[in-house]
């Protein structure tokens, strides 16, 4: 594990996507910095041979603000991984993906 990054705001929170499926991105709330983020979920067979079935997580975990943007892995790709921009807070995110197949 990693050390916390950002602000003295917020708590540790778990938003993962069913069983089964793999988490292919995220949804992020974010202007000046990352305000929330909600896993983007596909069955892997769905994800493999038509780049659809997504599922995404009820609801953000995190707080208000921010314009929604979307950071995805191609389609035969899941996450692996987050590089992280931080400074007082959380800055920008890029997910790191890896080839299912």
């Amino acid at each position: 594990m990693t050390p916390f990054v950002g602000g003295t705001g917020g708590s540790p929170f778990t938003n993962a996507c069913n069983p089964g499926e793999l988490m292919i991105g995220l949804d992020v709330m974010a202007g000046d910095a990352i305000d929330a983020v909600r896993p983007i979920c596909a069955p892997p067979a769905e994800w493999d041979q038509s780049g659809t079935g997504l599922d995404r997580a009820p609801s953000f975990s995190g707080g208000p603000g921010g314009g929604l943007m979307i950071s995805q892995c191609p389609q035969f790709q899941f996450l692996v991984g987050l590089n992280l921009w931080t400074g007082s807070v959380v800055n920008g995110l890029q997910v790191v993906c890896r080839d299912m197949r």
